[in-house]
């Protein structure tokens, strides 16, 4: 495994209450993890995606957490902060705090009938670990195709009056001296498969601009397109190597409740995976979706001598 540059992304923010300038770019964090799992057999690392549509139903979300969805990384999209339908909480430090995991939440949007003028309100993506977070960063799509800001109408909160854009959250892992990569994306909903193409196009530039070739990489998320053989997202990402973790099983595969649609996915790139599913739990407008990991064996190391040996 190469090593990765540390300017490969930025530093995670220490938390701190959001301000008038700046704060699309900010990213919150918090350390609630013991310690204890720092090293980890590498075969049962369990990664969870879910759209937990605000993260309103707080206690159920947990119970799963604790329960069925039991995990050691939960890539989390529709994660609200300081709103008023989410009770004014910071529903990721929340849950970070309530499963002893450390967090990261980056901005998508400021909710703009959602906040007070004292403390402006949010929704975005997060990233849940029991591992260190080392670095991390707000990936901004260019290609934004849909214009939320309403600004000629007014702010109800039925509008969803939005002020930012869609994104990708981009977290480095530290796990027995490797790094893994996840980006947790949710794509525009209001878009064509092609326009969201874009927005993938985008994030495989930027794994390629960042980071090495045989890097262990996740993108997951709500990429609200469908697997069909039209489609121009799924084709970008299994060009550039990704494999679907529910690839060969049979349909047909549902992740938004109350319709047999799938919009959400977990894409993986020189990783392991197994045990794939998606759980029927009513408890969000999507299923979450979650898969057991392995991480391939670090690379071999030539000692001076001339003999060959092997990271333990």
């Amino acid at each position: 495994m190469m090593s990765l540059p540390a300017s490969a992304l930025y530093a995670a923010l220490p938390e701190t209450e959001p301000t008038a300038a700046g704060h699309l770019d900010r990213i919150w964090s918090g350390s609630f993890a013991d310690g204890a799992r720092q090293e980890h057999d590498r075969s049962e690392l369990w990664l969870v995606s879910w759209n937990i549509e605000r993260g309103i139903r707080q206690s159920e979300i947990l119970q799963a957490f604790r329960g069925p969805l039991k995990a050691d990384f939960c890539l989390l999209q529709e994660v609200d902060l300081h709103t008023r339908r989410a009770g004014r909480r910071n529903v990721a430090e929340d849950f970070a705090r309530e499963l002893r995991m450390n967090y990261v939440f980056g901005v998508e949007f400021e909710e703009l009938a959602q906040g007070r003028p004292e403390s402006p309100a949010f929704h975005g993506q997060a990233v849940l670990s029991r591992f260190p977070i080392t670095r991390t960063r707000i990936m901004r799509f260019r290609h934004q195709p849909y214009n939320w800001r309403h600004s000629w109408l007014p702010r109800w909160a039925w509008i969803q009056p939005r002020k930012g854009g869609r994104m990708a959250l981009v977290v480095e892992i530290l796990l027995s001296g490797q790094t893994l990569v996840l980006y947790n994306t949710h794509l525009e909903s209001k878009a064509s498969d092609a326009e969201r193409a874009e927005q993938i196009q985008e994030i495989l530039e930027d794994l390629r601009t960042h980071y090495p070739a045989d890097v262990p990489v996740i993108i997951a998320g709500d990429l609200n397109t469908q697997e069909e053989a039209s489609s121009p997202v799924v084709d970008y990402l299994r060009a550039a190597g990704f494999r679907d973790v529910l690839e060969g099983e049979k349909g047909p595969l549902r992740t938004k409740t109350g319709s047999r649609r799938r919009v959400d996915w977990i894409l993986a790139r020189n990783l392991r995976f197994s045990d794939a599913r998606i759980l029927e739990l009513a408890i969000s407008d999507h299923f979450p979706l979650r898969v057991r990991l392995a991480l391939p064996p670090p690379p071999a190391i030539l000692p001076t001598d001339g003999t060959r040996s092997v990271h333990p």
